[in-house]
């Protein structure tokens, strides 16, 4: 979810990696969900028939990319784990 954000929605690796995740593995017919998921996103999720349920843990991810405008290196480390990032850019 982290690497669509980055490539498909063009977020920063922070900004991508704090999004609340989703988690579904065919069965259970349940995807489970981190408490953050805005309220407008499950409602719409369960007006299709998808059934939520608390995510008690996600991974962790840390990423790396450039800033396409430019070309600076970027980073961002999962808070849910407590990390931070630092880049050094010469």
């Amino acid at each position: 979810q982290t690497l669509l954000g980055v490539v498909d929605a063009g977020l920063p690796p922070q900004e991508a990696i704090v999004r609340p995740r989703l988690h579904h593995q065919w069965l259970p017919a349940t995807v489970f969900a981190e408490e953050a998921l805005p309220d407008a996103t499950r409602a719409a999720m369960g007006e299709q028939g998808f059934v939520l349920a608390p995510m008690s843990r996600s991974g962790v991810v840390q990423a790396v990319g450039r800033d396409p405008r430019t070309g600076a290196w970027t980073a961002g480390a999962d808070p849910r784990a407590g990390g931070s990032a630092e880049v050094w850019n010469p």
